[in-house]
């Protein structure tokens, strides 16, 4: 067996808009050069959403997101 580095590993916060992380995770997806399953990035999607909205919180009509972050 020959060694190599462990691959690195991609974390997402989503799930604060799940549309956007299932578009965000195809586009990853599409751009790594993977000759097949097993050759793309090992990846973490950490989707909560209970995170406050965040465009409310924005127009100063909500609660802060960034502790739940």
């Amino acid at each position: 067996m020959i060694w190599s580095p462990a691959p690195r590993l991609v974390g997402v916060l989503g799930g604060m808009g799940p549309a956007a992380t299932v578009d965000f995770y195809g586009k990853l997806v599409e751009e790594t050069a993977a000759p097949c399953d097993q050759g793309h990035v090992p990846v973490v999607i950490w989707g909560d959403p209970r995170v406050p909205d965040r465009s409310l919180n924005l127009l100063g009509a909500g609660e802060d997101p960034t502790p739940y972050l």
